[in-house]
């Protein structure tokens, strides 16, 4: 809308389409701006555009307001008149007005904030049929919701990205964790292939953790093959987790706690984590802390 409003009213500055209201009494020093009475079409446009108009003659005294300006901005016409745009507009003077009247720049624009509410101005110059200069019209847009909607989405693709940071490294985290623990870690699929295995296995198996990948179970622990740990390992993979308490360790003499846990995404079981802990080692770490 402003950029509509702003190159319809350049266009409709003439003295037969356009007048704008301006003391042209010279005692008091102030520049008339050349017209003639507004058609209904310029008029209509001025007073009822959704956007605040505003009227300034050469000084920067303010000529005319709209319909909108005196809603928005809870002053009337002629509360406003004559008075000076920088005193009304404080946030204008960061605007560079002289250049824009001088014409050497074509337009001016700024961003400001007045009682919570977000706009957008737009400084153009009333230019009439022989090129002249005769003040500025400045068109101010109620971003408020714009801004707002904006900082919704900024907060989105900010949540997005931490998000994605989040599962980029989550793969990482989780094998930063497994391979500190002492107990023997690994992920089975429905294959019953090692899909995920911390070096505790992999020292045992004598192989490097990427070369277990695509190993099932037996090709490291033939003698499981019968065994309660395969029960509840069948048994995981249709959403029962257990725990087998104090059995023979998997790698070597001693007792084990192992836990099953079915991994799953949305409901669909993809996986078996199996996690057993030597008791003893598990009560030696308790007895420290």
């Amino acid at each position: 809308m402003p950029k509509l409003m702003g190159r319809l009213f350049a266009k409709l500055y003439r003295p037969e389409l356009l007048t704008l209201k301006c003391n042209a009494m010279e005692n008091v020093n102030k520049t008339k701006l050349q017209g003639t009475k507004p058609t209904s079409l310029s008029d209509m446009i001025f007073e009822y555009s959704n956007d605040i108009l505003v009227i300034a003659d050469l000084n920067f005294n303010v000529v005319s307001v709209n319909k909108m300006a005196e809603k928005k901005l809870h002053i009337s016409q002629k509360a406003i008149n004559d008075k000076n745009l920088f005193h009304i507009f404080p946030e204008v003077q960061r605007l560079d007005l002289k250049a824009v009247l001088e014409g050497t720049i074509r337009s001016a624009k700024i961003e400001s904030i007045s009682k919570g509410r977000n706009y957008e101005w737009l400084v153009l110059p009333l230019i009439d049929e022989s090129r002249n200069i005769g003040g500025i019209i400045c068109i101010i847009h109620d971003i408020t919701l714009q801004v707002a909607n904006e900082s919704k989405i900024n907060a989105l693709y900010r949540d997005l990205f931490e998000k994605k940071l989040l599962l980029d490294n989550r793969a990482h985290l989780a094998e930063t964790i497994i391979n500190s623990s002492t107990d023997l870690i690994f992920v089975l699929d429905k294959n019953l292939r090692f899909c995920a295995a911390n070096k505790v296995l992999a020292n045992y198996c004598c192989k490097k953790q990427e070369e277990l990948l695509g190993k099932t179970i037996f090709d490291c622990f033939p003698d499981v093959k019968d065994s309660e740990l395969m029960e509840k390992v069948y048994a995981a993979f249709n959403g029962s987790a257990s725990t087998i308490k104090r059995v023979p360790c998997l790698m070597d003499e001693g007792i084990c706690n192992v836990s099953i846990v079915p991994l799953s995404y949305e409901k669909v079981i993809y996986g078996v984590l199996v996690v057993a802990q030597d008791v003893a080692v598990g009560a030696g770490m308790s007895e420290f802390h």
